[in-house]
């Protein structure tokens, strides 16, 4: 559409942009499933933030890889908004990318790191990934301004320590940490909105998270993935969550038995069939859709083998096998003795099964045996996201920060108040830059009697340390303080004023 000039028209202003229509895309921009393997049980919720608003910006992934391993990943982009989930969606493109390509953990989060330099809006984006071999239960991470993993066991709840690096564009490198996981024990990864709170210093809501985690372990709960992320947020949204949350758990455990069925006789036990195939493929943790179409796959399967595998003769050994393998594929195999014959040309209302099971999106075999006649089904083992209502957050009154500036032989910009919007943060690096007469003038940013830092106030300060340089700009807090917590969570340097 153009005007008279020929010139492009801007659509109104906040055209897309109503509240909605964000959940919508962050919802869109995330994964529908996780994959379930063997030794490894995983689930993943997303709460959206209280207020609509606030939310965009958190991911979550999960791949298996063909070796076997399973790949991990949770992250937060500074604010919210569709801006946040664009950019939301365009790192965790590239880091489930290199990921699933079996690149090593430090190289695929050096690959976000470049995007992210190039990316508007990037910057300051935290980030955990990790790696876990279901064969020895070794779980690598690596943590970029982020928390490390929880871990719980029946002997409670512990914090793997983050590997010390900064959010992108910050830092480079960093170390992998590492951990050996017991059978029994769940990961959790997580965002920062389920600890950060108006009203809780960063340090108080990461200790608050870690006790309540260590009372589910420790209480005899079952320890589900599934189950841990819903008593988890239940029992810390009881006001609300300001930001968006996003969990992924996963309990290293021993493998599910498979399941083995043999029918002999009519159609009158199919039954019987659909209802054990389905208790098992409900045990399993399926989706709902993939649960419902892979019944009526093996359904169809077996009875085409018991009406027409015997070619009239008394009904031989129908036998159902079903199984997860470790690609994250349930694989299910129905075999018999009979005879194969070709579909007629007009099967009429029957003889339809193998079609029918096809067009459900199944991957299907047929193999004839000396002893008979096998079909395989092959579908991947998923279970769906859990998309959460966020709770109602109680109206919290509170000042803006202010900002106050003192003139001395270097100046200095005294921060108090809460520093958790994108306004006040952004009035502070204008404020930053003009005293600092852009960067002739050493500046200190004195944070002590800031309330609650949050994470568009980290991205504000690590831009202007990193345009700076560390000697150019300073930043002060009292060791202890909310402010030093948020600080020290995300790796960011200041100078301890005690």
């Amino acid at each position: 559409m153009s005007d008279r000039s020929g010139s492009a028209r801007r659509p109104p202003a906040g055209r897309h942009r109503h509240p909605e229509d964000v959940l919508r895309l962050q919802e869109a921009l995330l994964p529908t499933s996780v994959p379930l393997l063997p030794h490894a049980d995983v689930a993943a919720t997303y709460v959206p933030a209280s207020r609509p608003q606030d939310v965009g910006g958190d991911w979550f992934d999960a791949a298996s890889l063909a070796d076997g391993r399973l790949v991990l990943s949770v992250g937060d982009v500074v604010g919210s908004g569709l801006d946040a989930v664009a950019v939301m969606g365009q790192l965790r493109a590239v880091l489930s990318a290199r990921l699933f390509e079996s690149a090593s953990l430090p190289q695929a989060v050096d690959a976000v790191e470049a995007l992210a330099s190039r990316t508007s809006g990037a910057f300051a984006t935290t980030l955990c990934a990790a790696t876990l071999d279901p064969a020895t239960g070794t779980l690598d991470y690596l943590t970029r301004g982020h928390p490390g993993p929880l871990v719980l066991s029946a002997r409670g709840a512990r914090r793997l320590p983050p590997t010390g690096d900064g959010p992108l564009g910050t830092r480079h490198g960093g170390a992998v940490g590492s951990t050996r996981l017991e059978v029994g024990d769940t990961v959790l990864l997580f965002t920062d909105g389920l600890f950060e709170h108006p009203d809780l210093e960063p340090g108080a809501g990461l200790a608050r998270v870690l006790d309540v985690a260590d009372g589910l372990a420790r209480g005899g709960r079952d320890l589900s993935p599934q189950r841990l992320c819903a008593d988890l947020t239940d029992e810390l949204g009881i006001r609300g969550f300001a930001d968006d949350v996003t969990l992924l758990a996963v309990r290293y455990r021993s493998a599910p038995a498979s399941l083995d069925l043999e029918l002999t006789g009519g159609a009158e036990r199919l039954g019987h069939v659909r209802a054990a195939f389905g208790d098992w493929a409900h045990d399993l943790g399926l989706a709902r859709e993939d649960r419902r179409r892979l019944v009526l796959g093996v359904s169809e399967l077996v009875a085409n083998a018991v009406e027409h595998g015997y070619g009239g003769r008394p009904g031989g050994p129908v036998r159902v096998h079903a199984e997860l393998t470790g690609t994250a594929m349930v694989l299910v195999s129905v075999t018999d003795q009979g005879t194969w014959r070709e579909p007629t040309p007009h099967p009429g209302d029957r003889g339809r099964g193998l079609s029918m099971s096809a067009a459900l999106g199944l991957r299907i075999e047929l193999g004839i045996e000396p002893g008979g006649t096998r079909a395989t089904i092959e579908t991947p083992a998923r279970r769906a996201l859990q998309l959460v209502p966020g709770h109602p957050l109680d109206t919290v009154v509170s000042e803006p920060a202010r900002l106050t500036i003192e003139a001395s032989d270097h100046a200095v910009v005294h921060v108090s108040g809460p520093l958790t919007s994108r306004s006040t943060a952004l009035r502070l690096a204008a404020e930053v830059r003009r005293v600092s007469r852009n960067g002739l003038v050493p500046v200190q940013v004195d944070v002590r009697k800031v309330t609650h830092l949050g994470s568009i106030g980290i991205a504000v300060l690590e831009e202007l340390l990193e345009l700076a340089g560390a000697h150019d700009v300073q930043v002060v807090a009292t060791g202890g303080s909310a402010a030093a917590q948020a600080l020290e969570l995300a790796g960011t340097p200041f100078t301890d004023a005690r």
